[in-house]
């Protein structure tokens, strides 16, 4: 391309191009939820800059139309933030773009063209508002601002910020729809300065942040996440950044720091709920979650039968603790009444069962059972003071015992408190159809 074409390329992105430098942010507010800008502490505070000097407030112009807001930092060369609305993508095709500076701007507050081109080779030209984000071929262009970008650690760029833009991108089109059926988001995406610098000029952010909001009348309320990245290299491991509330990103800066002030925005929910809908959509590259169900564990109902030392009927309390038994079948009787979980008829054929278990087994090994119960409570009377086993409580026992030798084989626990006996049945569903064996459930109680 000759010296003449070159001239009247410039003047034609000089021409389509401009940044209007406005004194006050009220200038520009159409790119803030509900007109309202960001409130951040010794920046911009209740939409006023706190350093005019420093800190330029400039909305981002192309082809005569504004397109998004940057708050632009004079002394480190890069911006706050930059934020915007998110309408969709109109439009995608490949575009020849030219890097835009701004001509309102002194060229010592932003990058010359020699240090935009010889950046480090370790980091890229980081967009806060995102090509990808515009609607139309022109609002794609006017992304390529030098006050809409930072040096971004190349992997960083090129890993987990893309796959979050990418994702929340996703989330926003299928989402963010508004009561007239039409795609409006809210973004604000920044930068914190760091340490370093780039050229001796431009300072190198330390780290990355970003925040959308939008009304979702497919969940009938306000929705909102953000993200918060390290500008740092990134090992090829498949990262994704952390998604946040917008009251953990706030907690990273500022109990003062505000994104979106006045709004219905959510502060302590974020859009992961919606991240399984895109796990095959590799497009969107949104965190994977596992579509996968984990076999259940099966339970062990654990039966806890208080014994009073009067005639009244016992209190009974169930509770359930997770274990990797079998199914669990569960029979408690007190002398009043009978609470079984089958029917009339299983009832029936369970007794006829234990009948013929007893034919077999001899009366002796019930027997046997109790006289355990009763060595055990013995023995926990003697450990607690005053504590011990009523006639009426033995009687009880009795009836509980019989009640667990038909459930199946299992064991017994007793406790002795405030003068009265607590003993614990824990069921399993029965390996072999016999009475309890006094010898293991004493063998339990030692063990245990």
């Amino acid at each position: 391309m000759d010296l003449k074409s070159l001239v009247l390329l410039s003047l034609l992105l000089w021409s389509h191009c401009q940044a209007e430098v406005v004194r006050s942010v009220s200038k520009c507010t159409e790119f803030f939820l509900h007109g309202t800008p960001p409130h951040i502490p010794g920046v911009l505070e209740n939409g006023e800059i706190k350093d005019q000097n420093r800190y330029k407030a400039i909305c981002q112009i192309y082809a005569n139309q504004r397109r998004f807001f940057t708050l632009y930092d004079t002394k480190n060369k890069i911006p706050v933030f930059s934020a915007y609305k998110f309408t969709g993508e109109g439009t995608i095709k490949s575009l020849d773009l030219t890097w835009i500076i701004e001509p309102q701007l002194v060229s010592n507050m932003v990058p010359d063209k020699c240090q935009l081109h010889a950046t480090d080779n370790n980091y890229n030209r980081g967009l806060l508002f995102p090509r990808s984000y515009g609607f139309s071929e022109t609002d794609k262009i006017s992304t390529f601002t030098v006050t809409n970008i930072v040096p971004q650690e190349v992997t960083f760029s090129k890993g987990s910020w893309n796959k979050m833009e990418t994702c929340v991108k996703c989330v926003m089109e299928k989402y963010c729809m508004n009561s007239n059926n039409r795609i409006k988001g809210y973004l604000v995406t920044g930068a914190e300065p760091g340490n370093k610098l780039l050229n001796n000029k431009t300072n190198i952010p330390s780290v990355m942040w970003s925040a959308f909001c939008c009304y979702s009348s497919r969940e009938q309320r306000w929705i909102a996440s953000a993200h918060w990245g390290n500008n740092v290299p990134e090992e090829p491991t498949g990262k994704y950044m952390e998604t946040e509330t917008l009251t953990q990103l706030k907690l990273r800066k500022s109990s003062a720091f505000v994104l979106f002030p006045g709004s219905h925005c959510p502060s302590d929910t974020t859009v992961t709920d919606f991240y399984p809908e895109f796990n095959d959509q590799k497009d969107c590259n949104c965190p994977p979650t596992s579509t996968t169900t984990a076999s259940p564990n099966t339970t062990t109902a654990i039966t806890t039968t208080q014994l009073p030392t009067t005639t009244q009927p016992a209190t009974t309390t169930t509770t359930t603790a997770t274990t990797t038994t079998t199914t669990t079948t569960t029979t408690t009787t007190t002398t009043t009444t009978t609470t079984t979980t089958t029917t009339k008829k299983k009832n029936e054929n369970r007794n006829d069962k234990k009948k013929s278990q007893e034919t077999r087994n001899g009366p002796n090994h019930l027997r046997d059972f109790l006289n355990v119960l009763k060595e055990i409570g013995e023995k926990i009377a003697k450990a607690a003071a005053g504590a011990a086993v009523a006639g009426a409580g033995a009687a009880a026992a009795a009836v509980a015992g019989a009640g667990a030798a038909a459930a199946g084989e299992g064991a017994a626990v007793a406790g002795a408190g405030g003068g009265k006996v607590y003993i614990s049945f824990i069921f399993t569903k029965p390996k072999h159809n016999r009475i309890l064996n006094h010898k293991s459930i004493l063998k339990f109680y030692q063990d245990n």
